[in-house]
């Protein structure tokens, strides 16, 4: 008997798609069974990268249901839950630091600190006089 190689899973191709109806077959959310095929079809993202290489391991390749991440990734049950939030994190993060910047660059005190609320707000010197609304 030859030693079946390692599977990496990123690799699994399913050349004949099954259309079954995954949520008609009756089981749980690891393993169901196809009454089409007779078969009993696996959700890889129930197993840990462990039990999919005993899967893999028997001498029939077994039948599979794989969810991949948008990085190409196989979905699995041992995957971190944080695994990917990153991507759409950093463009709030992006626009929260270009909110922080744009909102601080443009008022200086410049050591002062600002007038309350309905206090008036002394000019600088090189300010033009204020027109009044009659000019």
């Amino acid at each position: 008997m030859n030693p079946r190689p390692l599977v990496v899973l990123e690799e699994v191709r399913i050349p004949t798609p099954c259309h079954a109806d995954w949520d008609r077959m009756a089981g749980d959310n690891r393993s169901r069974f196809c009454d089409s095929c007779a078969k009993h079809v696996h959700d890889l993202k129930g197993y840990t990268r462990a039990e999919i290489a005993a899967l893999f391991a028997a001498e029939e390749p077994p039948c599979v249901i794989l969810t991949k991440t948008a990085a190409g990734r196989v979905r699995t049950a041992d995957d971190p839950p944080w695994r990917g939030w990153w991507k759409p994190a950093r463009f709030f993060v992006l626009v929260w630091a270009m909110a922080a910047y744009v909102s601080g660059s443009g008022c200086s005190t410049q050591g002062k600190p600002a007038p309350a609320m309905g206090e008036p707000v002394p000019l600088k010197a090189t300010d033009p006089p204020a027109k009044s609304p009659q000019e």
